[in-house]
C-alpha cells in the first residue's frame, strides 16, 4: 500500500513538473522574438531626441545622424513587420552606458550582429537595415567626438 502511494505522488509531481516546464516553454515562444532589433529602434529614438533637443550641432554631424538614425530604425521596423513581429514590445534589459548616443551605438551594434547571424531574411531588408545601422553608428560616432569636446 505504501508503495502505491508513493507511485502515485511521484506521477503526481512529475506531471506537475512537466506542465510548469511547458508553461515556461509556451511562454517564452509567446515572447519577444528578435529583442536586439527592438532595443535599437527604442535607444535609436532616445538619441534622435536627444540630438533633437542638444544646444549645439555636433561639429556639423546632427543633422545626418538624425537622418541615418531615423533611416535605420524605420528600416528595422521594416524587418520586423516581415517577420510578422509586432513593433511596440520594448525588452527591458538596459546597457550599462547612460549617455543616450551610447547607448543607441551599443543597441545597434547588437541589432547588427543580430541581423547577420540571423536565419531570417526579414523580406530583403536585412541587407538594408545592415547598411542604414553602419551609417547610423558611423554618424553617431563622429557627433559623440564633437560632444567631449
Amino acid at each position: 500500500m505504501q508503495r502505491y502511494w508513493l507511485k502515485l505522488y511521484t506521477t503526481i509531481a512529475l506531471i506537475a513538473g512537466l506542465s510548469a516546464v511547458t508553461t515556461v516553454v509556451g511562454h517564452a515562444d509567446e515572447g519577444e522574438r528578435h529583442p536586439p532589433l527592438h532595443h535599437a529602434i527604442v535607444e535609436v529614438e532616445r538619441a534622435v531626441t536627444f540630438m533633437e533637443h542638444a544646444n549645439h550641432a555636433f561639429g556639423g554631424h546632427r543633422e545626418s545622424a538624425v537622418v541615418m538614425c531615423n533611416a535605420a530604425a524605420e528600416q528595422l521596423r521594416e524587418a520586423l513587420r516581415w517577420a510578422h513581429v509586432p513593433v511596440g514590445s520594448v525588452p527591458s534589459w538596459e546597457n550599462p552606458e547612460k549617455h543616450p548616443m551610447r547607448r543607441a551605438i551599443l543597441a545597434l551594434e547588437a541589432a547588427k550582429d543580430h541581423l547577420e547571424h540571423a536565419r531570417h531574411h526579414f523580406g530583403g531588408h536585412r541587407e538594408c537595415a545592415l547598411v542604414l545601422c553602419d551609417g547610423a553608428i558611423k554618424q553617431l560616432r563622429e557627433a559623440l567626438e564633437y560632444e567631449k569636446r
